[in-house]
């Protein structure tokens, strides 16, 4: 059969694929943005939570109506016969029927039932936060609660990583861990070069801030620096993401114009998308946050965003409208099967503009921001982002390590990499099971590594942006998405080898 014919015969295919989904895409997430808008009209955390419960079941219900459209037999042996024929020659043609026939396998291999373990995780997690918020460890029923569902979540933990390995190796990786790495396009050798990169290059700034988040928490609290505890600098550093001198009241048109105004600066004309924000008060502080979402995978990007019309505001509010033009475009640029998230463009661009107000005195002019005042004075001008990239380390090495050997003690190892990324030893006698509050950690989903390989293409983005014309950012969204080699794209769009040196930049003042 003639090339041509094939590449007719299969865009004819694939397109009939493309009309199955979209009426039950178009369901499940006019579901979600449903449950979405109720959440403004709960009054605490804990309603908030409560009510994506409830809804998960219809959600779930409704995402289980996509499995059948993957379960015929005949059109994935089509695919399979297309795949190694090796007679299709367009490469972004070839790309869609790589992705259909991984639908197609992953739905004979039940994956849905991995996404159903991670839904019982978080809802695990959630109710023993719930119960154990206060004085738990002096309530001998809470306490034995915590320990009891603390053994649960261990169980919960290693039964979804022996079921994500299980799928994996029966789509041909070695565990699931490798399938990670290549939605990210990167393999073994890559991960370990980031790693080892990120550690290396933060490393001496991260001990000089270090020294001085510890005489500070000293001074303050009055406690010598062997007692020190890692949930000390924790809190202390969580504390920084925010600056103290934010705080002053804006008008939502305020809130608007300026990020619009930043973005533009850029090369960006957002308006289209700020215009169909939605946007609403909190009415405590409890219910405080941001949720952005693509409500039918076209071209109808919404962003449902609570505000309580801050000056911090201004900068949660630029960030989630990056990540949702980052979607938009990488929907508006490619075929229908490879418009899913592009994990690491996204967390480019949550990289990037979340860091702008901190490390750029042009991006505070535009929006009428003062350079941040903190609790603290570091000599790092965004301290805590720093110490998120160092945090980030220990999570995504533990994720590696566990879906390699999941037979390990959890705990241990998290301690063993706190001590290795954060240079903070805990005596044995108090290392707790803290690390379960890690939502990326608990899932096993390589988002934290998307966000480490965001990081180190946003530190070059930013770096090249300064010195070259801005509109390569967005070149680098709006094909990076659909090239079969990302990372050389960059490359030949900047014009310079990806450093990761220049992650230096996101938390450094520019000059």
């Amino acid at each position: 059969m003639k090339t041509a014919n094939t590449e007719r015969i299969v865009r004819d295919f694939v397109k009939e694929q493309e009309e199955k989904v979209k009426l039950h895409q178009s369901l499940i997430n006019e579901s979600y943005w449903q449950m979405a808008l109720q959440v403004q009209n709960e009054d605490s955390l804990l309603d908030y939570f409560s009510l994506l419960l409830q809804q998960h079941s219809i959600y779930q219900e409704l995402q289980s109506c996509k499995e059948p459209l993957f379960n015929d037999f005949s059109d994935f042996e089509f695919l399979k016969k297309v795949r190694e024929s090796g007679v299709l020659k367009d490469k972004l043609l070839l790309k869609q029927v790589d992705e259909l026939w991984k639908l197609f396998l992953a739905s004979q291999l039940g994956y849905n039932k991995i996404e159903e373990q991670r839904a019982d995780i978080l809802k695990q997690l959630f109710e023993l936060n719930q119960r154990t918020q206060k004085a738990w460890r002096k309530n001998d029923s809470l306490w034995m609660y915590y320990q009891s569902n603390i053994l649960n979540l261990h169980s919960g933990l290693k039964k979804l990583v022996l079921s994500s390995n299980d799928f994996a190796t029966q789509m041909g990786y070695n565990n699931y861990f490798s399938l990670i790495l290549e939605e990210s396009k990167m393999n073994e050798l890559s991960w370990t070069n980031m790693i080892a990169s990120i550690d290396s290059i933060t490393r001496s700034d991260y001990i000089v801030m270090k020294k001085e988040s510890e005489k500070f928490l000293c001074d303050s609290l009055g406690l010598k620096r062997n007692v020190l505890t890692f949930k000390h600098y924790d809190l202390l550093f969580k504390q920084c993401r925010w600056p103290i001198n934010w705080h002053k009241s804006i008008s939502v048109d305020e809130l608007k114009n300026q990020t619009n105004k930043l973005f533009l600066s850029y090369g960006l004309d957002l308006k289209h998308y700020v215009d169909k924000s939605n946007i609403y008060l909190a009415k405590n502080d409890s219910v405080g946050r941001s949720i952005v979402l693509n409500c039918d995978n076209f071209y109808d990007i919404r962003c449902c965003y609570a505000s309580y019309n801050t000056e911090l505001d201004k900068v949660l509010f630029m960030t989630e409208l990056g990540e949702v033009a980052a979607s938009a475009i990488i929907d508006e640029s490619v075929p229908y099967f490879l418009r899913g998230p592009n994990h690491v463009v996204e967390s480019v661009m949550r990289n990037l503009w979340g860091n702008l107000p901190y490390i750029s005195a042009d991006a505070r002019r535009v929006l009428h921001l003062n350079k941040p005042e903190f609790q603290i004075a570091f000599s790092t001008d965004h301290s805590w982002y720093l110490y998120r990239l160092r945090y980030l380390l220990v999570i995504a090495q533990m994720e590696h390590e566990v879906l390699d050997n999941p037979d390990q003690n959890f705990t241990k190892l998290y301690w063993s990499l706190v001590e290795k990324y954060m240079l903070i030893k805990v005596p044995e006698r108090l290392q707790d099971d803290y690390w379960v509050n890690d939502r990326n950690l608990m899932l096993m989903d390589g988002s934290v590594q998307y966000e480490l390989m965001g990081a180190i293409l946003a530190g070059h983005i930013w770096h090249t942006m300064t010195n070259e014309e801005d509109e390569k950012l967005i070149e680098l969204l709006w094909y990076s998405a659909s090239d079969i080699d990302m990372y050389n794209k960059i490359e030949a769009l900047t014009k310079e080898t990806i450093n990761p040196a220049f992650i230096k930049g996101l938390y450094t003042e520019e000059g």
